[in-house]
């Protein structure tokens, strides 16, 4: 994160577009749960467990609203991992949505940003790639600028072995 954050700020990024890309990468959190509470679900299901479930409540609706104005969208799988953990849900949902309402950054970047973090090799997020490559393109992204942001992702694999490279090696 380090290098990354150097990295920018060295090509021309503000310290506010800095912070406004880690709040957009919040949503990367809640992938893992698209797929992980319904295989949950399930398997309780199968086991004859019935798990707590809350009702929507007024608070979630709202949650849900605003959401939707903020991001143009709503994921269906929310719904479940608001009715299993209702609280986490909220939070994250408000916490996600922070730098749509706001931020120096255009929705056409951050929608670039939202395919760097779905195509990513330890993350990849096929329904939410899409989403986003359709909302990128009609914030007049071009296939230029999102092949450039797939090649980018496409790297994220390194990671580890820079890592341990610089802990093998001591940073250099």
């Amino acid at each position: 994160m380090e290098r990354h954050i150097e990295r920018a700020l060295k090509a021309g990024a503000t310290h506010d577009e800095v912070i406004d890309v880690v709040f957009t990468v919040v949503g990367l959190a809640n992938h893992a749960l698209y797929t992980s509470v319904p295989i949950l679900d399930e398997e309780l299901e199968a086991a004859g467990v019935v798990a707590e479930r809350t009702a929507p409540s007024p608070a979630y609706q709202a949650a849900k609203d605003a959401f939707i104005a903020s991001r143009g969208f709503w994921e269906q799988r929310r719904d479940l991992i608001a009715e299993l953990i209702p609280d986490y849900s909220a939070a994250l949902d408000r916490l996600s949505t922070e730098a749509w309402r706001g931020g120096p950054l255009s929705p056409k970047d951050r929608t670039l940003v939202c395919i760097g973090i779905d195509s990513t090799v330890n993350h990849l997020f096929e329904p939410g790639l899409r989403r986003h490559i359709r909302n990128a393109l009609g914030h007049g992204a071009t296939a230029g600028e999102i092949l450039e942001v797939l090649q980018l992702a496409g790297v994220i694999g390194l990671e580890s072995y820079i890592t341990g490279t610089q802990v093998l090696f001591g940073r250099e």
